[in-house]
């Protein structure tokens, strides 16, 4: 899927969401559909299912997630069912990340967290699109409170993986931006924008998300909406994204 098919958005509404207490587990579970390129034909439509826990311990938390995947293909009439060219859906490619605190947010101090992710590329190709490239990356993560607003970004560096044609070790800076506000007690909305550095085979990859979320108690229900502007990245990806804490 594209960069992180749902993994823009663990920056993005990470940032914008409450701190959870440490010494717990959070389950999120993701559903997205997208269309665009990564050698599909236009307009037939990828779907993803991502499933993430993440451990929350004193100084420290780590998470691991895995999507599952389905392509639709067209026939005759112009129905769409899974699509029966290669596999049929299959596992994504597993996730991992450890993210450090450095400095807790406050209303007059930007927080920063040390952030480490690291992408398998073992999943196989469904319906004979290849899953996207592994890959490790660190990042400095940093969140801003400004009132009823909250300022969030990133900036790190990513070790290409293994696509063809492109030499493993090859690095590439990335980054994003973005601000969210707290509507109500319960309602937050926010924007951000992602960004990596162009690779030998691929375009530099910007995209724009949008989010809206609620939270109900220890549930939270997220809603996203993506636009890619590079050739080899899905055009638009949209989902929900259902979260809670133990």
């Amino acid at each position: 899927m594209r960069k992180a098919t749902v993994l823009a958005l663990l920056a993005g509404l990470a940032a914008g969401a409450q701190a959870a207490p440490e010494g717990g587990v959070d389950v999120r579970v993701a559903d997205e559909v997208s269309t665009g390129s990564f050698a599909k034909p236009s307009g037939v439509p990828m779907h993803q299912t991502t499933v993430r826990l993440r451990y929350r311990a004193e100084g420290w938390n780590a998470q691991a997630e895995l999507p599952w995947r389905r392509l639709a293909g067209t026939q005759p009439g112009g129905l769409t069912s899974l699509a029966d060219a290669g596999p049929g859906p299959g596992r994504g490619d597993l996730r991992l990340k450890v993210a450090v605190p450095l400095r807790a947010a406050t209303g007059d101090a930007t927080g920063f967290d040390l952030v480490m992710r690291v992408k398998t590329g073992h999943a196989p190709a469904v319906a004979g699109v290849a899953a996207s490239d592994a890959g490790q990356s660190m990042h400095l993560e940093m969140q801003r409170p400004l009132g009823t607003w909250s300022a969030f970004g990133h900036v790190g560096i990513r070790r290409a993986g293994t696509l063809p044609g492109e030499s493993a070790g090859r690095h590439a800076w990335e980054g994003e931006i973005g601000a969210s506000r707290l509507l109500t007690g319960r309602l937050e909305a926010g924007a951000f924008l992602d960004l990596r550095q162009r690779m030998p085979t691929s375009d530099a990859r910007p995209e724009a998300s949008l989010f809206a979320g609620v939270r109900e108690g220890d549930w939270r229900w997220d809603f996203f909406l993506s636009r890619a502007f590079a050739r080899d990245r899905n055009d638009v990806s949209a989902g929900l994204v259902l979260r809670t804490a133990f």
